[in-house]
C-alpha cells in the first residue's frame, strides 16, 4: 500500500499482488547476489541479514499504515498477501498519469546500478585474464 504525495494510497498494480513488492523483489535481487558470490559465508548470510531485519521493518510499516489508514488498510492486509503475490488479485487503472520529470530523476537515481554492473562485469573479465586474483 504505497501512500502517494496525494495522501492516499495505492492499491493497484504491484500492490494488488503483494502488499511488499519492494522487499519482495530486494530478496530476490539478495537470493541473486548471493548466488553470485559462490562463498560458502557471504552467500548465506545476505539471506539471513535480509531475514533478520526486513520482516521487523514490514510490520512496523504496517502498523504505521493501520494508524494511517484505519479500517480501509485493514481490508487490504485482509485481501491481499503480505509477501508472495496472489495473482488473481492483480488490479490496474484504466488510465496511468506519469511525470516525465518524475521518470527522469528515478533513472539517473539508479544510474549507478548499471554502472556498478559494469564495473563488476570489468572486475570479472580481468580476473579471468589473469589481471586480478
Amino acid at each position: 500500500m504505497e501512500v502517494e504525495r496525494t495522501g492516499s494510497s495505492a492499491q493497484w498494480c504491484p500492490y494488488s499482488l503483494v502488499r511488499h513488492p519492494l522487499y519482495l523483489f530486494t530478496l530476490v535481487g539478495v537470493i541473486g547476489i548471493a548466488l553470485q558470490t559462490h562463498h560458502p559465508i557471504v552467500g548465506p548470510a545476505l539471506p539471513l541479514i535480509w531475514l533478520l531485519t526486513y520482516p521487523f521493518t514490514m510490520r512496523r510499516e504496517e502498523r504505521k499504515l493501520a494508524e494511517l489508514f484505519g479500517t480501509r488498510f485493514l481490508d487490504y492486509r485482509r485481501r491481499v498477501p503480505a509477501f508472495w503475490p496472489r495473482w488473481r488479485g492483480y488490479v490496474a487503472p484504466l488510465t496511468l498519469q506519469v511525470s516525465t520529470s518524475a521518470v527522469r530523476r528515478a533513472l539517473l537515481d539508479n544510474l549507478w546500478w548499471m554502472v556498478i554492473w559494469y564495473w563488476l562485469g570489468a572486475v570479472e573479465r580481468a580476473r579471468i585474464a589473469g589481471w586480478w586474483t
